[in-house]
């Protein structure tokens, strides 16, 4: 199985804003690498035409959870597709589920098979 193609590895924050903006849709999203927090990831989701971002940080396990209000509690996941998955349904504390991905450039999509990189943890 390939590489999620909502993960866009290490772009930054304003190239996944334009992604999005291009894309123009509620609902749709990517993650990337946190610029910030090494090892950890960021969910970004278009909604009403801003781009909201979420951490994903790993826990001491390794498990995968967003950073979301308090209210929503943490829900924990192996990989990023699991989380991705429950993120698709309404009412999980984001702004609006995760409806449509904004899929990575092919080329890009190749040289990430090739590469073993940090943060890939249950993406293939």
């Amino acid at each position: 199985m390939a590489a999620a193609s909502w993960y866009h590895r290490d772009i930054s924050r304003v190239v996944a804003e334009e992604l999005l903006a291009k894309a123009g849709r509620d609902g749709c999203f990517l993650v990337r690498d946190s610029e910030s927090v090494s090892g950890a990831y960021a969910l970004c989701l278009l909604f009403q035409r801003h781009v909201h971002t979420y951490r994903i940080l790993p826990d001491d396990e390794g498990l995968l959870s967003v950073q979301v209000g308090a209210a929503a509690g943490a829900k924990c996941f192996r990989t990023l597709p699991d989380l991705i998955g429950a993120y698709q349904h309404p009412n999980n504390g984001l702004v609006t589920p995760l409806l449509y991905p904004v899929h990575r450039a092919r080329q890009a999509a190749d040289e990430d098979l090739g590469e073993p990189g940090r943060g890939r943890r249950g993406l293939l």
